[in-house]
């Protein structure tokens, strides 16, 4: 048997199920209540069980046993040639950013984009900046044929015409590179008609729409820069879309802890949306719920709600149609054994550009003195050596290091690390805790699904 120690796996239950995970290689076991209360209470120790029958006894054992054996921890040979992997600059991006529109229709209260620094000297990006933006992206692929465009604001439908005209020059530059092009976009709706709708289909540009779940939430955060709310606004753009929802999913914004998750979904299946992802408050919000007022247990019960009508209302009990969809990613990641060393591509393999041709690790870290700017299109010079923060930031080397969600999770964002504690590397606490009960409610999930599947009747 394999000696293991605590950190290298951990034992948890959610809504009476069971589970140990495998840290390093986040691979999930599914465990009984009696191996589960041995296991938390003393390591796996047999005690307080001399009253069960020899018989119950030696399966409990065997089944510890065959827990420890399977899990494996990481040398520290192994780990130290990961470190030297993951902290080598120079490996070429494979997408960008392009802030398209620093302006926006909407005055969402809690919007991080709010801010002065990000609207910046010019409020509308230029075709030829959108395409210095792609020229530079593709020189500095080194050789990847996939290429990712995200197009952003602001309001990126603003500038509607620039994304015509940026995706047909990367088309163009398609002929002589044989790069692969794809794009997407996150807009706010209002101005999504179906015109515009056929418009992006047509540019292949997959969409998403930012809109709260309930129509009172929504007009209450996301008015117009009028003060008009502007829910109907969107339903009624959306009404015009045919079977909008097999296109496009919906990402709602979790603005409290007592928030009506199983509503928030109602009210958006109702107008169409099929999948949906709940995102959390960006730490410069201006709305964040401090730590210590923060009602952890209020926030799980919503999601405990939404995960059992979300189970109900998916009838043909597969993973794949489950409606939320930050959660089936989330057990899509258990299942294949997620091994993330950080939250996301910001400052290694994405970079974002603003109309001013300036380029930032994040669209999170643009700030009034430009501090966190890493160069302009015309300017390089320094960015590998102002990137390579971003490359030794990953889980070994930051406070997460000992956590066991760290490869599902991937660690701290790090723009709300930047604007809460002015460094990197320091998680949230908040976010911390509700990414494991995240975790949690995904590896629920996967099991529920596959318990479905092995109960399936067997063809003949």
């Amino acid at each position: 048997m394999n000696r293991v120690s605590k950190k290298d796996y951990h034992a948890f239950e959610i809504k009476g199920r069971c589970f140990v995970l495998d840290v390093e290689r986040s691979f999930l076991y599914s465990i009984r209540p009696e191996v589960f209360q041995v296991i938390t209470e003393k390591e796996g120790s047999l005690h307080d069980m001399h009253n069960l029958p020899f018989y119950e006894r030696w399966i409990l054992k065997n089944e510890l046993r065959n827990i420890k054996r399977k899990i494996k921890p990481l040398s520290e040979e192994k780990r130290e040639a990961e470190l030297s992997r993951l902290e080598k600059v120079g490996d070429g991006m494979y997408g960008i950013w392009l802030g398209v529109s620093h302006v926006c229709n909407l005055g969402c209260s809690y919007c991080f984009a709010n801010e002065p620094a990000y609207l910046g000297t010019n409020r509308m990006m230029t075709a030829k900046t959108a395409k210095k933006g792609i020229d530079y992206l593709i020189e500095n692929s080194i050789n990847k044929k996939d290429l990712k465009v995200i197009f952003f604001g602001g309001e990126p439908l603003l500038n509607l015409p620039v994304i015509k005209e940026t995706v047909a020059y990367c088309h163009e530059r398609s002929k002589d590179t044989e790069i692969r092009f794809t794009f997407s976009m996150t807009t706010n709706g209002t101005l999504l008609t179906r015109d515009v709708f056929e418009t992006l289909r047509e540019l292949r540009i997959a969409t998403m729409v930012s809109i709260d779940g309930l129509p009172e939430i929504q007009n209450e955060f996301r008015k117009t820069k009028a003060g008009e709310p502007s829910w109907d606004i969107i339903a009624d753009n959306l009404a015009g879309i045919p079977n909008f929802g097999d296109y496009i999913p919906a990402r709602a914004t979790v603005v409290e802890d007592d928030m009506d998750l199983v509503a928030s979904v109602k009210a958006l299946r109702n107008i169409g949306f099929k999948k949906i992802s709940f995102g959390q408050l960006c730490s410069n919000s201006g709305m964040n719920t401090k730590e210590e007022d923060f009602r952890i247990e209020v926030w799980k019960k919503r999601y405990d709600e939404l995960l059992d009508y979300c189970i109900e209302v998916n009838q043909d009990n597969n993973l794949e149609n489950f409606p939320i969809s930050n959660l089936q990613f989330l057990a899509r990641q258990i299942y294949l054994g997620a091994r993330r060393h950080f939250c996301c591509a910001t400052g290694r393999y994405f970079y974002y550009i603003d109309p001013d041709e300036g380029i930032s690790p994040c669209f999170r870290l643009l700030t009034k003195d430009s501090d966190q700017k890493i160069g302009t299109l015309d300017d390089t010079t320094h960015i590998e050596e102002k990137t390579r923060v971003f490359f030794e930031t990953n889980v070994y080397r930051t406070k997460c290091r000992n956590c066991w969600a760290r490869y599902i999770c991937g660690g701290p964002c790090f723009g709300d690390s930047f604007y809460l504690y002015g460094d990197y590397e320091t998680p949230d606490p908040v976010t911390c805790e509700k990414n494991k009960y995240l975790i949690y409610s995904a590896a629920y999930l996967l099991d529920h699904y596959s318990r479905k599947k092995s109960d399936e009747p067997k063809s003949a």
